[in-house]
């Protein structure tokens, strides 16, 4: 449960963000001092009776431009921010206006300290592992975990509907987020993110006049109760009680054969199936906090290189790197291509395939939810009670999204239940997957309800 609703008695709220004078794009404008803001939520903020002595909030807050270019851990330091935000820098031409290592030193910052809150809008939030989605849905709704906190139900009113608006209207897909409020279609808009403690939005426009804030420094609707409650929030310096006692774990990626160092996504998973996704550093080391004493999942993708899947336990006292070393496609694949030879000659089909009915994951994810634990430990019962039996995990997804993705997707689901079974005590050797995407689809209509009989995972036991 988040435990965002204790307000201490803080000073002056520093503010610190990225300067309109840094946006290159034509309609630039998405941050406190740009057109679209400095009318609007930045006036609401600097207003006295919203935030000083005599405000409903009894702190001040102050904006503070990071003029120093590039961001570093001495340009935030310098300007003793409290939190950061970044809005919307877009140019079409040179996309890393804000660069990749200025996003990761904010986030870095944010890790170091529990006072810390970075507030991060739309693509930006790719290094915190979010991917930003368009949609055409402008009404956002919070959650059950969005009402239980001051952003929803603050010391400026209670929000239960909000506006986003603009041209091109984000959600955010992936993270390891607490969903705080969803769209129409019920893709997250908002969340708190399960690692850094941060709030990230898919929208910038949530908090900008496009998207709904009044002009002027009075609070007139939802959005800007939404805006103000934000920003009492991080004045709240208990923000990120899941981060405490936690330690600080490094890892490497690296070429098995050459050794060579390997930039790409890590997705790592912890014991309540929450995901978070860090990109291996250039550096060749890459960290990040963990809770102790709790088993770890960790997946890599690299394009040339096979799968790569690890389980580490991280304890309380642990020290030095993990070290992920992938092998070359070509590898695998004669490898793989001799197994299955020897698996068509020694392995029979016994039984057509089964669904597993009862196995549910998160939307558009391979991470398996609580309610699927029941069916799947019964599964591992049996394969206990039978040692001869083996079993071959098939993966579908619907129609839905491109073609190959869905066919990741697929295989990633099927993986992930391998993974469970294994914990369970199963052996490896004893479990195949397969992933078919949308080839095999057993409804091919235009109902809702009936299309997600293509979303499943089917079942076959062999020996």
């Amino acid at each position: 449960m988040l435990s965002l609703n204790n307000y201490n008695r803080a000073q002056t709220l520093r503010v610190c963000y990225i300067p309109d004078s840094r946006s290159t794009y034509q309609d630039h404008g998405y941050t406190f001092d740009g057109q679209y803001m400095a009318g609007s939520g930045a006036a609401k903020l600097l207003n006295t009776d919203n935030f000083g002595n005599k405000g409903i909030v009894i702190k001040q807050v102050e904006l503070v431009p990071l003029k120093d270019i590039p961001i570093s851990p001495a340009t935030i330091s310098k300007a003793n921010c409290g939190a950061v935000f970044v809005g919307m820098f877009y140019n079409p031409q040179s996309p890393e206006v804000i660069n990749i290592s200025e996003l990761r030193t904010i986030r870095d910052w944010s890790l170091q300290k529990e006072e810390n809150l970075a507030v991060i809008c739309e693509s930006h939030a790719a290094v915190w592992g979010y991917e930003r989605m368009d949609s055409e849905s402008r009404m956002s709704t919070a959650t059950a975990d969005g009402e239980k906190t001051k952003i929803f139900d603050g010391p400026f009113g209670k929000v239960s509907r909000f506006v986003q608006g603009g041209h091109a209207i984000g959600w955010l897909k992936g993270g390891a987020p607490v969903v705080l409020s969803k769209n129409e279609q019920g893709n997250p808009s908002m969340v708190y993110d399960h690692v850094t403690g941060d709030i990230i939005l898919g929208d910038v426009d949530i908090l900008t006049s496009l998207g709904g804030i009044s002009p002027g420094k009075s609070i007139n609707n939802e959005n800007d109760i939404l805006f103000a409650n934000i920003w009492a929030y991080a004045i709240d310096l208990t923000k990120k009680p899941l981060s405490q006692g936690k330690v600080k774990i490094s890892f490497r990626v690296f070429d098995k054969a050459t050794l060579a160092k390997i930039i790409t996504p890590v997705v790592i998973t912890d014991k309540a199936v929450m995901s978070s996704e860090l990109m291996s550093d250039s550096s060749g080391v890459t960290s990040v906090l963990l809770s102790p004493n709790q088993i770890y999942r960790f997946q890599i993708r690299a394009a040339g290189y096979g799968d790569y899947f690890s389980e580490k336990y991280v304890s309380d006292t642990l020290s030095g790197i993990f070290d992920f070393g992938l092998t070359p496609k070509v590898e695998i694949e004669e490898k793989t291509e001799r197994k299955v030879i020897a698996e068509k000659i020694e392995d029979r089909v016994i039984n057509k395939p089964a669904v597993l009915n009862n196995l549910f994951f998160e939307q558009s994810q391979f991470n398996i939810l609580p309610a699927s634990f029941g069916e799947l430990d019964s599964l591992a019962e049996r394969l206990k009670s039978e040692p001869n039996l083996k079993i071959e995990l098939r993966g579908h997804t619907d129609k839905i999204g491109p073609a190959d993705k869905n066919l990741i997707l697929s295989l990633d689901r099927v993986k992930a239940v391998k993974q469970y079974l294994i914990r369970k005590g199963i052996d490896q050797s004893r479990i195949r997957t397969k992933g078919f995407g949308d080839t095999k689809r057993v409804y091919l209509g235009q109902d809702q309800e009936l299309r997600t009989r293509n979303r499943r995972v089917e079942i076959v036991f062999v020996e």
